[in-house]
């Protein structure tokens, strides 16, 4: 088994079509001939649920294959939000959109997901986009703040125009027509979390960083 330890937690790679993708994929009753495309997170203005949501409607008009999967819940005092997303999806009258509510095993629902989303406006540190990477997940990522240093354009996924519904289905329906593709964004994509975001070489550079400032004020 091809243990890593990613950006503080534990995130196990083993198989992932063996293990945890059937499971998964027949709990939501996804077809094998289905393209899942997700997004993670908690509903809070500024994560781009409309975006994400906008470029669904878009993309069913060009594919009848797709399904959309929203996962994660409100934080506390933005049920509100929640509520008016869950109306916009309705609205737009997206009948393959599953909202999964809390998610606590975040591995399962990833390992379902051929296509990861990161819509936001703005982060710190885009980490559950290092997560959707760890499981070898091609992403199309808003190049925002936080983003930018995590994926690589026409590398690792494609970044589109922040708050952007039409540039965002556009690079998710290149993903959606190249199965190739998809797998060499996801293989780059792990390459890259493991390369740079590994907690290890992490504390061991900011061991350095503190060493060679120490042994220049002895």
């Amino acid at each position: 088994m091809d243990r890593k330890r990613v950006i503080g937690r534990d995130f196990i790679y083993s198989c992932k079509k063996c293990i945890f993708l059937n499971k998964t994929r027949d709990e939501f009753n996804f077809a094998d001939n289905e393209i899942v495309i997700g997004m993670m997170g908690r509903f809070s203005p500024g994560k781009g649920h409309e975006e994400f949501l906008n470029s669904a409607k878009i993309l069913n008009g060009l594919n009848n294959n797709l399904k959309f999967v929203v996962a994660g819940e409100a934080s506390f005092g933005e049920e509100e939000y929640e509520r008016k997303i869950k109306k916009l999806s309705e609205k737009l009258e997206l009948k393959n959109v599953i909202f999964t509510g809390y998610i606590s095993d975040t591995i399962n629902i990833l390992s379902a997901m051929d296509v990861f989303i990161f819509p936001s406006h703005a982060e710190s540190f885009g980490l559950a986009l290092t997560e959707a990477m760890a499981m070898e997940l091609p992403s199309v990522s808003s190049n925002s703040d936080g983003v930018l240093e995590i994926t690589i354009d026409n590398g690792t996924g494609y970044l589109f125009e922040n708050k952007n519904s039409e540039d965002l289905a556009d690079k998710i329906s290149k993903l959606v027509l190249s199965s190739g593709l998809r797998k060499k964004f996801g293989k780059a994509a792990r390459e890259r979390v493991i390369d740079k975001f590994n907690l290890d070489k992490q504390t061991d550079k900011i061991i350095e960083i503190y060493e060679s400032q120490i042994s220049k004020q002895i």
